[in-house]
């Protein structure tokens, strides 16, 4: 927030910070599911980091590189056919965390894992979860996705989001080879998912849709999934989808992870591969419990107009006797991070 707040410039624009030698490309966090211009944030982000050392900094592995040394290298790391978050230089970014949390006046965090890790930093903070707009998400729209949706064979299992390393492809692999019919949609940039993914039996991916159309493709749905995997980075995200899933009112399976236990009587937590094929084709037949359908009654709390008041709040001072809740997306790349190939 602070960051954001002093950092003056159009995306993927240069500027220079105050300390010398060091050029940072700030970028806007754009949404994955509805392409806004070219280039990765997280991408971007990686770059910058690369590029506030002049090029000589720690990187971790970076696709095979030791660092991102020709201009296309550089252009595959923006859009995304690089890892960008194994490309950062952790230790660079460390202390420019330090540097940061010494300067703000207040910290909001995004999840319980990164509320406690900044505790174990000795800095106090305040968490803040993404809110849903229930009306976008439960209202009956006309949508030309249901059409190409009518050529799929049923039932219809989908996930919409970036498609990355990030999902635990035994997940899916277990499921498409254990549903006996129907199709396992995935909606959304690629960003080098494991190539595994296009052997999948039943799985069919489509490029990103517009953000609008993703009310009816949930809502067309015979049980909506997550199945990522269990690792530093998911046990630190809450992804903005959860909420926007369990609004559309169709059954919810997922990976168990720190914030979707939050949830855990509005959907089904899946900890291995067998309770999220069982927990998936069981929603198949029972369709959503009705103790599940009133467990999420309480989405009417989670509005963004809320939200923004807690946010002002926060501002305001008036943390006090604020309570920590679930996380939020970390990063939401491009839907221009590279085109699936649909099957």
């Amino acid at each position: 927030m602070a960051l954001a707040g002093t950092a003056r410039g159009v995306a993927g624009q240069p500027f220079r910070g105050e300390s010398e030698n060091v050029a940072v490309v700030w970028v806007l966090l754009w949404s994955a599911v509805e392409p806004a211009t070219s280039g990765s944030a997280a991408g971007a982000f990686a770059w910058a980091t690369w590029a506030a050392t002049g090029g000589h900094n720690d990187l971790a592995d970076c696709g095979g590189l030791d660092r991102p040394s020709t201009r296309t290298e550089l252009d595959l790391l923006l859009r995304g056919r690089l890892q960008p978050m194994a490309c950062l230089d952790h230790s660079t970014m460390a202390a420019m965390e330090q540097q940061l949390l010494t300067k703000v006046d207040d910290v909001v965090t995004v999840s319980d894992t990164l509320h406690r890790r900044l505790e174990g930093l000795g800095r106090g903070s305040t968490m803040l979860t993404h809110g849903v707009d229930l009306s976008f998400w439960t209202e009956p729209v006309a949508s030309p996705v249901l059409r190409r949706l009518e050529r799929l064979p049923r039932p219809l299992i989908v996930f919409f989001g970036v498609i990355y390393r990030r999902l635990d492809i035994s997940f899916l692999a277990r499921l498409g080879t254990e549903m006996t019919g129907g199709t396992i949609l995935l909606v959304g940039p690629c960003a080098d998912p494991d190539p595994l993914v296009y052997a999948i039996p039943r799985v069919t991916i489509w490029p990103a849709l517009r953000y609008n159309q993703l009310p009816a493709l949930a809502r067309a749905a015979d049980v909506l999934i997550m199945p990522y995997a269990d690792m530093a980075e998911t046990r630190a995200m809450q992804p903005l989808k959860l909420k926007e899933y369990l609004a559309s009112g169709r059954p919810v399976v997922v990976r168990d992870l720190p914030a979707n236990r939050v949830w855990a009587n509005s959907l089904d937590l899946a900890a291995n591969s067998t309770q999220f094929v069982d927990a998936v084709l069981q929603r198949l037949t029972t369709g959503l419990p009705q103790l599940q359908q009133s467990s999420r009654m309480s989405l009417r709390d989670e509005s963004w107009s809320a939200k923004a008041a807690t946010l002002e709040r926060i501002v305001d001072g008036e943390t006090s006797d604020m309570r920590a809740g679930a996380g939020c997306e970390l990063v939401a790349p491009t839907a221009t991070m590279g085109d699936c190939r649909e099957l």
